[in-house]
C-alpha cells in the first residue's frame, strides 16, 4: 500500500516563498490542517489533477485554495472552504487539529467516492495495525488487525520537582 508516510517532508522546490492563510475568527486549527495538506505532494497533486467539473463542493474549495497558495504573494482566505463545509463546519467555534482534520477528512472521502480520488485520503492517511494476544496458558495466541486514521499518544505529565 502506498503511503505518503514513507518520503521526507522536504518542500517540492527548497528555493519556493510560502505564503499563509487569513484566520477568520477561530480558523487557525483548519488553516493548520491545510498547510500540512498542501505540504503532502500526493495530497495537494492528486486533487488538482481532476478537472474542476469532477469535484465535488469540497474537493473543489480545497483546490481553489491550494491554486491561490500555490501562485498567490499574499495571505489566502479560506471562505470557499468554509462555504463548503456548512453546516458541519463553523468557524467562529473554538476546535482543535484533530477535530478539523477528522471532520475535513471524513468530508473528503465521502464527496470523493464518485471521483477516481476515492481512496486518495485512505491510501495516504490510514494504515494498520496488529494486536495480539497470547494466553499464558495454554500459549493460544489472537491476532486482530485494524485499520486506523490516526493515533492517539499518551504523553505523560511531568513529576513535581522535576526539571526540564
Amino acid at each position: 500500500m502506498f503511503s505518503c508516510l514513507t518520503r521526507g517532508v522536504a518542500p517540492d522546490d527548497p528555493c519556493r516563498r510560502y505564503c499563509g492563510l487569513k484566520n477568520q475568527g477561530a480558523t487557525c486549527h483548519l488553516n493548520t490542517v491545510l498547510q500540512a495538506l498542501y505540504m503532502t505532494p500526493e495530497f495537494r497533486q492528486g486533487l488538482l489533477k481532476l478537472q474542476p467539473g469532477e469535484l465535488p463542493p469540497t474537493g473543489k474549495a480545497v483546490c481553489t485554495v491550494f491554486a491561490k497558495m500555490a501562485h498567490g504573494n499574499r495571505t489566502v482566505s479560506t471562505k470557499p472552504l468554509t462555504s463548503a463545509l456548512r453546516p458541519v463546519y463553523v468557524c467562529t467555534r473554538q476546535q482543535d487539529c484533530h477535530d478539523t482534520w477528522l471532520m475535513l477528512c471524513d468530508r473528503l472521502e465521502s464527496d470523493l467516492k464518485q471521483t477516481p480520488l476515492a481512496k486518495l485520503v485512505a491510501q495516504l492517511f490510514e494504515g494498520r495495525q496488529s494486536d495480539y494476544v497470547k494466553c499464558h496458558k495454554c500459549a493460544t495466541v489472537t491476532n486482530t488487525q485494524d485499520t486506523f486514521s490516526n493515533l492517539s499518544l499518551a504523553v505523560p505529565e511531568e513529576e513535581e520537582g522535576a526539571s526540564t
